[in-house]
């Protein structure tokens, strides 16, 4: 800067004078700053670390701040530069990743009422709706931004509610949330129709009828109806269903005595086997269904038993039904009954009907069934789990010895069982054995009968078989050399000075199995002898 128009007077002389005002030095730290995705970038400010010129402010300092190019997430180098003429300054920062783009917040919120009913195919991908999160403007989702990949639920078909997640959603511009309230994909059971129709029976002004006996399942026929809503079984899963039916306004299990009966349902058995679950289904009875079995005199319900397979059979007893009266005020034993199973022998585990006869011509006696069940005889065993032999030794098959019942008894009563194998109970062996090594599970345990409740020890019903390495041994003998074992040099000859043993028989050692071979070599090791004197 040259200054004129300054006169110094000096012994009447004039002169001009050049002054040079040099840049003022001064530091600038860039602030760090951030914004989300889609927001607009916030004005870029700095600090400055350095002390201005009197009246003059950062602004004087005419800076510049510029970010890099971009708008997805991530951190961005921030720079400046200054136009002023008054100052030099120094950006102690500049050029750092000192702006970041922090992922946009998006809230997800599924849509309710999606789902299907059980056995049909599945909607499709989830549908939901985006909203913004906290600190966002605007719209959820910037331009033409979208979510990639789709809402989960648990994997699992059978009906009920599963809760909506996020599954595979994702875009790394945003921070992804479920909404906090819970949407389920609903299963709905499947809806099953039954109708019922009656045949082979008469019929007058009071509707169908049988007389006393002549009752058959087969009269009642229970046909599944579809359409209107209605669906047929899943295929692949079986559902049996058989009539319920009603007596006198009470449930019964079967059709015999003398009343007004009703087919006021079905009972429906899902086979577990073939995948079907009660609770996927739904099971509507179209309508009722009416007939009578004409009267008899006297009813007598035969009391239900209990008792343990192996024990013995209880004492079978029976009551007079409600409404049925003896004439002459005779006790129940004036009708000579006899009760007895109707099938079977009442041994094995299961359901056994006890029914009855009379023998006095007097009465007309109508029996409701009782039941005997058998129930199974719990037991606890444990299956022996140290088996093992020489490789080449005989191999020695586990047998019924290696069960041991350790809680509970055999049958004692119809039937008896003296030991495990009368039980039932056999050992497997997998003699598929050769070489050594440990053959898991080779050795395996059962009962086959059905009428013992059997726990394994630890759930143990296998073990292992091992077979151990054949311990052979072999001697070296050194000879055929001078005293002390020594040889010149160029004596030696392995033939001759060297001889190889075995197998040795010793307790614990044994030979090698036929037709197989060992070849042994001696191995040597050399160690320099520098003289010998």
């Amino acid at each position: 800067v040259t200054l004129k128009g300054y006169f110094f007077v000096s012994g009447g002389n004039t002169c001009d004078l050049e002054v040079t005002v040099g840049q003022l030095s001064v530091n600038v730290e860039i602030d760090e700053q951030s914004k989300l995705y889609g927001e607009a970038d916030p004005v870029l400010t700095f600090t400055v670390t350095g002390s201005l010129a009197q009246g003059d402010d950062s602004e004087d300092l005419e800076v510049t701040l510029m970010r890099g190019e971009g708008g997805t997430v991530g951190t961005y180098a921030v720079s400046g530069k200054s136009a002023s003429v008054n100052y030099a300054v120094n950006f102690t920062n500049g050029g750092k990743a000192l702006f970041t783009i922090a992922p946009r917040p998006v809230i997800v919120t599924p849509l309710s009422g999606q789902g299907h009913i059980y056995g049909e195919s599945d909607t499709g991908d989830l549908e939901y709706e985006v909203s913004g999160g906290a600190g966002t403007t605007g719209s959820a989702l910037i331009g033409s931004d979208v979510l990639s990949g789709k809402l989960g639920r648990e994997e699992c078909s059978d009906a009920r509610s599963y809760a909506i997640n996020l599954g595979t959603l994702s875009n790394a511009n945003y921070d992804i949330t479920l909404a906090s309230s819970t949407v389920y994909y609903v299963i709905s059971p499947r809806p099953l129709k039954y109708s019922v129709t009656l045949s082979g029976m008469q019929s007058n002004e009071d509707g169908y009828f049988i007389y006393y006996g002549d009752f058959k399942n087969s009269m009642v026929t229970i046909s599944p109806v579809t359409g209107g809503g209605y669906y047929a079984v899943v295929a692949g899963e079986t559902v049996t269903v058989s009539a319920k039916f009603e007596k006198d306004g009470n449930d019964i299990a079967e059709v015999k005595d003398v009343g007004a009966y009703s087919v006021i349902g079905i009972t429906a058995v899902f086979d577990a086997a073939s995948g079907a679950k009660e609770s996927n289904y739904t099971v509507t009875f179209a309508e009722e269904a009416a007939f009578s079995v004409l009267p008899g005199q006297v009813t007598v319900n035969i009391d239900d038993k209990t008792k343990t397979y192996g024990d013995a059979a209880p004492a079978f007893t029976f009551t007079l039904s409600e409404g049925s009266e003896l004439a002459y005020r005779e006790e129940k034993d004036v009708l000579g009954v006899t009760l007895k199973l109707k099938d079977g022998d009442g041994v094995n585990f299961g359901e056994y009907t006890i029914t009855g006869n009379w023998n006095n011509p007097n009465y007309a006696v109508t029996f409701v069934d009782g039941t005997l069940t058998v129930n199974k005889r719990t037991i606890t065993v444990t299956l022996e789990q140290n088996f093992s032999s020489v490789y080449g030794e005989p191999i020695v098959a586990p047998d019924i010895s290696a069960i041991t019942l350790t809680n509970g008894t055999l049958a004692g009563s119809l039937p008896v069982h003296n030991n495990l194998t009368e039980a039932g109970f056999s050992v497997t062996f997998n003699d598929n054995i050769k070489n050594a090594a440990t053959y898991s599970g080779y050795i395996s345990a059962k009962c086959e009968n059905v009428n013992y409740e059997v726990t394994w020890t630890e759930g143990r019903y296998t073990a292992d078989y091992i077979v151990t390495p054949r311990p052979v041994k072999y001697v070296i003998t050194v000879q055929n050399m001078h005293e002390g074992n020594y040889l010149y040099y160029g004596e030696f000859d392995e033939s001759r000075n060297i001889s190889v043993t075995g197998p040795i028989e010793e307790e614990g050692l044994y030979p090698v199995v036929a037709p197989e071979s060992i070849t042994v070599k001696p191995s040597y090791s050399y160690t320099p002898i520098l003289s010998m004197l």
